[in-house]
């Protein structure tokens, strides 16, 4: 039910105006792009080989092959995870070489060809190489061996577009994070604020994706801004229930939004950093509204944003 991160050759870039597929565009770009004929019900179809797909595609409607119930999770190339449909199993004859296979595809009418992928490049039997002519398929005797792995995501509430512009809170709350670092090094940009809600595996959480994908908007609200008024600040919030029953990450860290860090640190280490400040419980009140905690060298102060979230998932 995953799918490798180049498998984000299989899905249309951002403006759906285009509905260009960009490793597929440059393959078929060649002088003598790689392909090969597959017999599927009846049918002679031509197919694009890509080494840079995991899962192959079919894009015609008219072949009869049937959905199944299954799905998979492709990666598009404005880096947002779609569910596709995946046929039922099928059986597919290589035209040169009489190899039978039975295989699931994507069913992807969107897609501008139907692709051959690592998965039928595998059972197949057959390789894409090189000549000074371009790019050819052929049969190989012995048996093509695969290794791959399949990657990390993550699911996050990123903030919704209408709040992302330079006169609204995201920005706001930037500055407000800014004003109090003496050596600001990396942010995040207004564009880019989110809340991380899970790090997964597609393959082992379908059913988490399903449930999180399928969730409306999600208001959320800011709770403390913390800064170490050096180089780091980041803000808590405070998560509807369903969200924080879906947040899948409460041993490391705590729900927030991340937005600068010294250059020398990771972002992930700032859950941690905030989980230990919000279970402190020795603050000293100063005298600008703001608290210090010499236990984790802090300050913090009482912020309250209103955000509206989308909930979205991203490679890592």
């Amino acid at each position: 039910m995953g799918t490798d991160p180049s498998i984000s050759a299989l899905s249309p870039q951002s403006d759906p105006t285009v509905n260009i597929y960009s490793a597929v565009a440059m393959l078929c770009s060649l002088k003598s792009p790689p392909s090969t004929t597959l017999m599927i019900n009846g049918h002679r179809v031509t197919f694009l080989c890509d080494t840079g797909a995991s899962t192959s595609v079919i894009k015609d409607v008219d072949l009869g092959l049937e959905l199944s119930h299954n799905a998979i999770w492709v990666l598009s190339a404005d880096g947002q995870a779609h569910r596709k449909p995946l046929s039922i199993p099928t059986k597919m004859t290589h035209c040169d070489t009489g190899r039978t296979v039975t295989a699931s595809v994507i069913m992807s009418p969107e897609c501008p060809i139907n692709l051959v992928g690592r998965d039928l490049l595998q059972s197949l039997n057959l390789g894409v190489v090189p000549t000074p002519s371009g790019m050819i398929v052929i049969p190989h005797l012995d048996g093509v061996f695969l290794t791959q792995t399949h990657p990390s995501i993550y699911a996050s509430l990123d903030i919704d577009p209408w709040q992302q512009t330079p006169t609204t809170v995201t920005t706001d709350l930037l500055m407000m994070a800014n004003n109090t670092l003496a050596n600001p090094q990396d942010e995040i940009p207004w564009t880019g604020q989110h809340v991380t809600i899970a790090l997964l595996n597609p393959d082992l959480d379908v059913d988490f994706l399903t449930a999180f994908t399928l969730l409306p908007k999600q208001p959320f609200a800011t709770d403390f801004l913390y800064t170490d008024r050096q180089s780091f600040s980041a803000a808590t919030v405070v998560l509807p229930q369903i969200c924080q029953d879906m947040f899948q990450m409460k041993g490391i860290s705590v729900p927030h939004i991340s937005l600068c860090k010294p250059s020398a640190r990771k972002w992930k280490d700032i859950g941690p950093r905030l989980k230990i400040a919000s279970e402190c419980e020795n603050w000293e009140q100063g005298n600008d509204g703001w608290m210090y905690s010499p236990g984790v060298g802090l300050w913090r102060v009482p912020v309250t944003y209103l955000f509206t979230g989308q909930p979205l998932v991203h490679p890592l």
